[in-house]
C-alpha cells in the first residue's frame, strides 16, 4: 500500500518536471503572435428587432440603427434626414433627386430641379404651377405674373401687356386710330354712318366727294356745292366737273363731267338757236340749213349762217357777187353801197 503511493508520487514529480522543462524551452524559442481576428459583422434575422433593441434587421441581415434614425429598406439602411425608402427597397436622395424631391414620387417638372427637398425654378423664372416661366419676356399667358394673359392684340413686353407700335389700347383692344371708324383719331371718336376714318379724321368714304356739314356731296355735279361746299352756280348754269358752266348744247353730251360733241356715227349734228338738225354725209352746218361740200359757209354777226353757192363770196357776214360795176349793179354785189 505504501509502496503504491510512493510510485504514484514519483510519477507526478516526473510529469511536473517534464512540463517545467517544456515551458523553459518555449520561453527560449517563443512562437510568432497570431493575427487579430476580423471583427464580426453583427448579423440578425431579417424582419426582426435587433439584439438589445437597438434597431431593425433589413433583408440582408444587417441591423439598421433606428436609434440614429435609420430605416430598414430592403437590403439597405436609409440614412435619416437625407434619404427615404421608396418602393420598399430603394434608398433615394430626397435632397436632390428630381423624381423624389422631398419625398417618394414627388417629381420636379416644367424646368424645375430639386434643391434641398424643394422643386425650384432657375434664377430669373417663376414657378407658375406647371412650368418655370420668364414673366418678363414674351410669355403672353403669364405676363408680369402667373396667369396674366395678354389679349386684344397685345403682347408681353418687359412684363407688361402692350399694343404693337402704331396702335392704341382702346378699352382693352389694340386699334389703329388713323383708320378705325369707331376710334378715329382717338378712342371712342366714332365716324358717321356715311363716313370713314382716314389719317385720324372722319370724312366721306368716297374720296372724290365733299364733306359738307356731315353730308357727302358730289362736288363735280352739285350746283349748290360746285367744286366746294356752298358754291352756288348762277341760274341756268350746271355744275360740270366742279365748275359752273352753261348746259351742254343739243349736239353735245356730258362725258366725265365735260361737254363733248355727240357721236352720231354718221351725219353731223348742227345746232341753231338751241335746236339740232342733221346734215347729210359730206354736207356742212350753216345755221338752220346745210351747205354742200365745197360751199363757203358765211356766218353773220348775229350767229346766223348761209351758204355762198356758185361764185358768191362771203363779205361782212353775207354772200355777195364779187364782180364790180357794170357787171354787177344791184344789192347782191359786194361793192353795192346800199348792200
Amino acid at each position: 500500500m505504501v509502496r503504491r503511493r510512493v510510485f504514484r508520487l514519483i510519477a507526478i514529480l516526473i510529469t511536473m518536471g517534464a512540463l517545467l522543462g517544456a515551458s523553459v524551452a518555449e520561453a527560449g524559442n517563443p512562437l510568432p503572435p497570431r493575427p487579430p481576428r476580423p471583427p464580426r459583422s453583427r448579423r440578425c434575422h431579417p424582419g426582426t428587432v435587433c439584439r438589445h433593441g437597438t434597431g431593425f434587421c433589413n433583408d440582408a441581415g444587417r441591423c439598421c440603427d433606428t436609434m440614429d434614425g435609420d430605416v430598414a429598406c430592403g437590403s439597405n439602411c436609409c440614412e435619416f434626414g437625407t434619404q427615404a425608402c421608396c418602393g420598399g427597397n430603394t434608398c433615394v436622395d430626397v435632397l436632390q433627386d428630381n423624381n423624389n424631391c422631398g419625398g417618394c414620387g414627388i417629381v420636379c417638372s416644367g424646368g424645375s430641379s430639386c434643391q434641398d427637398r424643394v422643386c425650384t425654378c432657375p434664377q430669373g423664372t417663376t414657378d407658375c404651377g406647371f412650368a418655370c416661366v420668364d414673366t418678363q419676356s414674351d410669355d403672353n399667358n403669364n405676363c408680369g405674373g402667373c396667369g396674366i394673359v395678354c389679349s386684344g392684340g397685345k403682347s408681353c413686353q418687359n412684363g407688361a401687356c402692350a399694343c404693337p407700335s402704331g396702335n392704341t389700347d382702346c378699352a382693352g383692344t389694340c386699334t389703329n386710330t388713323n383708320l378705325d371708324d369707331a376710334n378715329c383719331g382717338a378712342c371712342g371718336n366714332r365716324c358717321a354712318a356715311n363716313q370713314t376714318c382716314f389719317l385720324g379724321t372722319c370724312g366721306c368714304s368716297d374720296p372724290t366727294k365733299l364733306d359738307c356739314n356731315g353730308q357727302c356731296i358730289d362736288g363735280f355735279s352739285d350746283p349748290n356745292n360746285c367744286g366746294r361746299c356752298g358754291n352756288l352756280c348762277p341760274a341756268g348754269e350746271d355744275c360740270v366737273g366742279g365748275s359752273c358752266q352753261a348746259p351742254c348744247g343739243p349736239c353735245h353730251e356730258l362725258v366725265n363731267n365735260v361737254c363733248v360733241p355727240k357721236d352720231t356715227g354718221g351725219p353731223p349734228c348742227c345746232e341753231w338757236q338751241g335746236t339740232a338738225h342733221y346734215c347729210a354725209s359730206g354736207e356742212q352746218c350753216a345755221g338752220a340749213e346745210c351747205c354742200s361740200a365745197g360751199t363757203e359757209v358765211c356766218v353773220s354777226a348775229n350767229g346766223s349762217a348761209q351758204c355762198c353757192y356758185g361764185s358768191l363770196v362771203c363779205r361782212a357776214g353775207r354772200c355777195c357777187n364779187p364782180n364790180p360795176y357794170p357787171q354787177c349793179d344791184g344789192s347782191g354785189c359786194c361793192w353795192w353801197p346800199n348792200g
